[in-house]
């Protein structure tokens, strides 16, 4: 027994005289974090007045111009007289919930035609000019 306690005790001195290279822990690697290509929507020239009874929806076109995709796009359109001033009220539309938009790829959109939100005759009327502000989520493609 006394032969086994030496061994032991030699070993253990062996393993800490210093004379080994301590080695630092390892670290799990830190993936980084990915970053989206952002989307930039703009108007993309076409539109038109569709569904007129009482009133119109208006429709026109936009794109992606950015190098990343978007989804849950959305907007509110404003119309505007020869002074320049805004007539009527401001209108919201979005694209369906799941539309996915590509790099360069053109859309339609449609403020939303019911009762509530058509889009006066004499607004219509007034209409020279108007501005569509765009909102989005930048996605992967």
């Amino acid at each position: 027994m006394k032969y086994l306690f030496s061994v032991v005790l030699a070993m253990g001195l062996v393993s800490c005289d210093g004379r080994s290279t301590p080695t630092s822990p390892t670290l799990p690697q830190q993936t980084p974090p990915v970053t989206l290509a952002k989307a930039n929507i703009v108007s993309a020239g076409g539109s038109q007045w569709v569904n007129c009874l009482f009133g119109c929806a208006f429709q026109a076109d936009g794109r992606n111009t950015g190098p990343g995709c978007a989804r849950s796009v959305r907007g509110v359109t404003r119309f505007f007289d020869k002074g320049n001033m805004q007539v009527g009220a401001s209108y919201s539309w979005s694209l369906a919930a799941d539309a996915v938009l590509r790099v360069n790829e053109l859309f339609t959109y449609r403020t939303v035609f019911s009762a509530s939100t058509v889009v006066p005759t004499a607004v219509v009327e007034a209409t020279t000019s108007f501005t569509t502000e765009f909102f989005w989520t930048d996605t992967a493609c």
